[in-house]
């Protein structure tokens, strides 16, 4: 594990970053090794300016790493910038409501696209009631079937979870299981400035 951690490291300390820009998915339209995706919201949706650090640590099957990022909603557009825990760029990626624009280290992990973190933080993080209304009509839905926990479901069915450890999802610890895709985040999230 040890080993694999330090060559991810010094895989970053060489790599050029690779530019991709991508459309957000529609709900039903899935690709050859991609994700399903939900709907991404305008982050305007959001209803609120937001800039917060955040501490993830992402486990997927027997593998975990460490990022810390940076959020921003700002001004009609979501950004997130990733680097390691030695501070060097893993990954940016920039939203405006329509098109999905992503640099990244060739080293990151493939599962690691700028849709779906943005799915994930808009799942999290976002009002309920928002949520709602933009996945009425797709197959998804979305609901807190108690304090705390916030359920994603594909017709019918468990697709992902999280849970809360803060009444205010934008401060604390939240726990996000995708069950679809065997990954879990663990993100403490945190104010860096006022936006």
């Amino acid at each position: 594990m040890i080993a694999t951690a330090h060559a991810f490291v010094f895989g970053l300390l060489f790599a050029l970053a690779a530019c991709t820009t991508t459309k957000p998915q529609p709900p039903g339209g899935q690709q050859l090794a991609q994700p399903q995706s939900w709907p991404l919201l305008a982050p305007a949706t959001l209803g609120a300016d937001e800039q917060v650090k955040q501490l993830l640590r992402v486990a997927v099957g027997d593998k975990a790493f460490n990022l810390q990022c940076v959020v921003t909603v700002r001004d009609g557009r979501m950004s997130i910038i990733g680097v390691t825990p030695l501070g060097l760029r893993a990954f940016s990626v920039d939203y405006d409501g329509s098109t999905v624009n992503e640099t990244r280290a060739p080293q990151m992990p493939e599962f690691i696209t700028g849709a779906r973190l943005l799915n994930d933080i808009q799942f999290a993080f976002w009002p309920l009631a928002e949520l709602t209304g933009a996945l009425q009509g797709t197959g998804w839905t979305v609901g807190e079937p108690f304090p705390g926990t916030r359920r994603l479901l594909r017709d019918g069915r468990l697709y992902a979870e999280v849970h809360y450890t803060d009444t205010q999802p934008w401060s604390g610890r939240i726990w996000l299981s995708n069950f679809q895709d065997r990954y879990s985040l663990s993100i403490v999230t945190s104010p860096l400035a006022n936006p």
